[in-house]
């Protein structure tokens, strides 16, 4: 799960991307649309990389095209689970 932090409410999309051990990354969509800092958001994530293998995990937040140009957004809080049941 992802819990943001910054400004109220926005609109965007959230992304993680997942870096691996041999240099690969892959990016994946979590949510997109209307975004507020007192929402979690959650998603089942089918990733291509090993999370085992994993060495770091970038929050990415790209902006509506009429969002507030001084509007800031971050992740509060990342939460990853792996495994066969999640």
């Amino acid at each position: 799960f992802i819990k943001l932090s910054g400004v109220k409410r926005t609109r965007g999309d959230i992304n993680l991307v997942y870096y691996d051990t041999q240099g690969n990354s892959k990016e994946y969509e979590v949510a997109s649309g209307d975004l507020s800092q007192d929402d979690v958001y959650t998603q089942y994530l089918d990733v291509e990389i090993n999370p085992k293998n994993t060495t770091k995990i970038e929050f990415r937040w790209n902006k509506a095209v009429f969002s507030l140009l001084w509007a800031r957004l971050g992740a509060e809080t990342v939460n990853i689970i792996h495994g066969a049941d999640g």
